[in-house]
């Protein structure tokens, strides 16, 4: 029983989490990592700047300190 009620509570959490994305189209970038060993630390800060090298290509740098709405949507 507690098996199946965790595999329903969790699908459902998945499916929860991902609304958001589905609302509408957005910007999105695909970050490769097949050719990393991602047990070795070189090859997980490989992956790290990768994701942040997407993040910054899709999202944009932060934006000016004194440009409080910009940052706090950067934020979010």
């Amino acid at each position: 029983m507690f098996p199946t009620l965790f595999r329903t509570a969790a699908l459902g959490a998945v499916l929860l989490l991902s609304l958001p994305a589905a609302a509408g189209p957005g910007k999105s970038a695909t970050v490769r990592y097949a050719d990393l060993n991602l047990t070795s630390a070189a090859g997980k800060k490989t992956l790290e700047r990768r994701i942040a090298h997407a993040a910054m290509t899709v999202c944009g740098g932060r934006p000016d300190y004194r440009d409080l709405t910009g940052a706090r949507a950067h934020d979010r």
